[in-house]
Order: structure tokens, then C-alpha cells, then sequence
């Protein structure tokens, strides 16, 4: 399973609370997200029942280095400087493989 499945099972079998404010987006997305100075992403994200209520909570983050990074950030668009930007529900699969090549000078996590 990729790291979006395992963080949207994640999300909906372990029902995990991350206290804030709560998400509420008529949108149809399916949290927020924003970047840190480091160029870290951080995706708030939910999951929702068929009536709306929520199951659960979660946070993501995505660090320029990782794999999945330049998906992510192209599945996101532009983010502005300290703003914020909804997300959108993730395709399935990806269009195409990892956007970034891993570093060879350190292991593999």
C-alpha cells in the first residue's frame, strides 16, 4: 500500500484526534495544507462519514527530500507564502512514479 492509502486507512481505522480547530470544508476537500519555511509540506486531513460527521483527524508531512514529496506538492499547486490551501481527495495511484530521485549518501527509511 503507498503512503496516501496508508494514511487515509490510517485516518479512518484508527480514528486519530489531532487537537484544533476543527476542519469543516463545503468544498468537497478534504483538509488543509501549508508549507513551512524549511519548503516542509504539512497536510491537515480528515475523514468523513456518509453524513458528514468526522471518523478522524490526522497530519502529514511531506519533507522536500521524501519521495512522494513532488507529487504532493504538484497534487497541491501553488501554495502562497504563509497561506494556506484546501486539499483535494488523492487519485488512487499517481500519473507517475516519485518526482524526486532518492539520496544515495544516506539509508533508506
Amino acid at each position: 500500500m503507498n503512503r496516501v492509502g496508508w494514511a487515509t486507512a490510517g485516518l479512518v481505522l484508527a480514528s486519530l484526534s489531532i487537537p484544533c480547530t476543527p476542519l469543516r470544508a463545503d468544498d468537497g476537500s478534504i483538509g488543509s495544507a501549508h508549507e513551512e519555511a524549511d519548503g516542509t509540506l504539512v497536510l491537515r486531513l480528515r475523514a468523513e462519514a456518509e453524513d458528514g460527521s468526522t471518523l478522524g483527524e490526522g497530519e502529514l508531512r511531506y519533507a522536500p527530500e521524501d519521495l512522494d514529496y513532488g507529487c504532493v506538492h504538484r497534487h497541491l499547486g501553488a501554495i502562497p507564502r504563509g497561506g494556506e490551501v484546501p486539499v483535494r481527495p488523492f487519485p488512487q495511484t499517481w500519473d507517475e512514479g516519485p518526482a524526486t530521485v532518492p539520496r544515495l549518501d544516506r539509508p533508506p527509511r
